[in-house]
């Protein structure tokens, strides 16, 4: 949301430091913290209440800057985990105080980051009887994002089988694309959607839906994360299914702009429920029109339970994947 004003900060920065007006000195401090991205989520408890003191600091003039990384929870490397990065004028030992200091709130907060999400047969059931809508599915497992394939089908299945009404969900799948361009806009299209990257993110799904358009997947995004920029879906068809526009796409692509679905004729606005492959980054186009949000318990590479995946790298210990480490700044 705020990269352009971060971008001049470190332009500010660079220019003042060629200068010689600034003599930047840094420490680093990570605490054996690996939350998962929606525990992350700036703007609620636990790291905005870390970053509300980190930018006291840079405020009272103490830090230059200060980045909090919360960390990328699923890369299974050595330094994964949080990182707090502290710069100072001239004063390393500042720094290490400070970030020393910001370390431990965040360990004092580690309880906060466990995430729990709905199962996913609730929290349709929820959805469909929310009174107003949009009603946001978040599909955390299949987060985009991180890395995920966009091709999950675990709430598809879920929305068809509950009858849901008024329901919008993209999946990934140049198959069930190419089906759905060989029916032609108004035909019939039969086909199974989903779930061929792998195995993780739900089986694919059989379907015969109404194909009611088709595009080129281009769009470009207006804000307000990435403002301007265009994107690429490839060849995209809507094609109805019961109650639902599914939307296909060839190209994976993360949601967080409602001109994803303006670009298919699909008012966002209008919908009861829009599931969204994502975490966190939803929250900057479909926040604002949001009735209602439910973060699901998918499964998938996105999963919010860590004890799912087998790590063999990560530096241990580290919470939560072991229950409260001994750990000092």
């Amino acid at each position: 949301m705020d990269a352009a004003e971060r971008a001049t900060e470190a332009v500010d920065l660079l220019v003042r430091t060629a200068r010689g007006d600034i003599q930047p000195t840094r420490a680093l401090v990570k605490p054996p913290l690996i939350p998962v991205p929606q525990a992350q989520f700036t703007a609620r408890a636990p790291f905005k209440t870390i970053l509300d003191r980190a930018h006291e600091m840079e405020a009272s003039g103490e830090a230059l800057t200060i980045t909090i990384a919360a960390g990328f929870p699923y890369a299974d490397v050595p330094c994964a985990g949080t990182s707090v990065l502290v710069t100072t004028d001239r004063d390393p030992a500042k720094a290490a105080r400070l970030a020393g200091e910001l370390a431990s709130l965040a360990w004092s907060l580690r309880e906060q980051m466990i995430v729990h999400n709905v199962p996913p047969p609730e929290a349709v059931a929820e959805a469909i009887s929310w009174p107003d809508g949009p009603v946001i599915l978040v599909d955390v497992g299949d987060n985009i994002g991180g890395g995920t394939p966009g091709d999950g089908t675990i709430l598809l299945h879920e929305l068809l089988r509950q009858d849901a009404q008024d329901a919008t969900i993209l999946i990934a799948d140049p198959e069930a694309v190419n089906a759905a361009f060989d029916a032609g806009v108004n035909g019939t299209m039969k086909a199974s959607v989903g779930g061929k990257v792998d195995q993780r993110h739900g089986p694919p799904v059989p379907i015969e839906g109404h194909v009611r358009l088709l595009a080129d997947g281009r769009w470009i995004h207006e804000g307000p994360e990435n403002a301007g920029v265009p994107v690429e879906m490839g060849r995209t068809a809507v094609v109805r299914v019961g109650g639902v526009n599914l939307v296909l796409t060839s190209v994976k692509s993360m949601p967080g702009d409602l001109q994803q679905l303006k670009l298919v004729g699909i008012d966002p606005t209008r919908q009861k429920i829009i599931v969204v492959k994502a975490a966190v980054r939803w929250r900057g186009g479909y926040g604002p029109i949001a009735k209602h949000s439910i973060d699901v318990d998918t499964p998938g590479l996105g999963s919010v339970d860590l004890a799912r995946f087998d790590f063999k790298r990560v530096r241990r210990p580290i919470f939560p994947l072991d229950p409260d480490p001994d750990w000092r700044p």
